[in-house]
């Protein structure tokens, strides 16, 4: 649910509107751009727990960012592509203190994402209630915490396309499109969870193989390619199904599965059941 907060009217005319876990979509890859320099948030190539984040005009992998949900508060732990650590204060509480990377994330790396009506958004520091934000705006300016409110704590979002790999017959390359159903080890957890299999048969009917998930855990399905699938005898593109890439909440286990939302709908023929690989974290 959506929670209201004070509206505040920034120098350079972005308004706060509302903050949410839903703000940002948590199965997806971001680069974040600052308003004021058009740098692009990035770990500059560093491996090393400690190191001090940027924003710079070129970036590759270590400036792509994922939001990992913490509990139920609207706060997330935001991990870098690269290194996959998470941006943290380090337990510093100053103005101008600078934001690092870190492998074991505590309370100085929990973040809240609140949408402006502009289109970016301000990350605040759940422990200091302060802003990332830049020192200046040339290029591989660091990133400290701040509390003026102006452009220079505003960050552009934009979606990362995934990455597809690719074969090669005869000479020409050719998208290979995602992992097929059938083939689990080709899936990896990346949400800290385990990577299981699941069968689903129309929008409300889900059974897991081997062990059960928890009411409250979340299931991702990744994104993969329905093997074996006719595509004349079923309700939807075996090589693109609609729930894939989607998060579902456990409600309940017993008596049987319950998600938080519906599933999309999946039907064939012969009224059989589809099996997806997922992650239950």
């Amino acid at each position: 649910m959506k929670k209201l907060i004070s509206i505040l009217v920034l120098c350079a005319g972005f308004t706060i509107a509302t903050y949410a876990q839903d703000i940002v979509d948590t199965n997806k890859w971001y680069t974040l751009e600052n308003a004021k320099s058009n740098g692009k948030m990035a770990n500059n190539g560093q491996k090393t727990t400690g190191a001090v984040m940027v924003a710079k005009l070129q970036i590759a992998t270590g400036g792509h960012w994922r939001f990992i949900p913490n509990g139920d508060k609207g706060l997330y732990r935001i991990q870098n592509r690269d290194s996959k650590m998470f941006l943290a204060n380090f337990g510093a509480r100053q103005r101008g203190s600078k934001i690092k990377q870190t492998n074991s994330p505590g309370p100085g790396a929990l973040w809240r994402v609140i949408k402006l009506a502009g289109g970016g958004f301000l990350i605040q520091n759940n422990m200091t209630s302060m802003f990332i934000g830049i020192i200046e705006s040339k290029n591989n300016t660091p990133l400290i915490q701040a509390t003026s409110l102006s452009s220079r704590i505003v960050w552009k979002p934009a979606f990362v396309q995934p990455k597809t790999s690719t074969t090669t017959t005869t000479g020409t390359t050719t998208n290979a499109g995602p992992p097929k159903n059938t083939n689990a080890k080709a899936f990896r957890a990346k949400r800290g969870g385990r990577v299981a299999k699941v069968v689903v048969r129309y929008t409300d009917q889900i059974s897991f193989v081997g062990k059960n998930p928890r009411v409250g855990q979340r299931v991702y399905f990744f994104h993969q390619q329905l093997a074996n699938a006719r595509a004349d005898k079923i309700s939807f593109n075996p090589k693109h199904p609609k729930i894939c890439g989607n998060t579902y909440i456990v409600t309940q286990v017993l008596p049987k599965i319950k998600f938080n939302k519906p599933m999309p709908n999946m039907r064939n023929r012969t009224n059989d059941s589809f099996m997806f690989v997922v992650e239950i974290f």
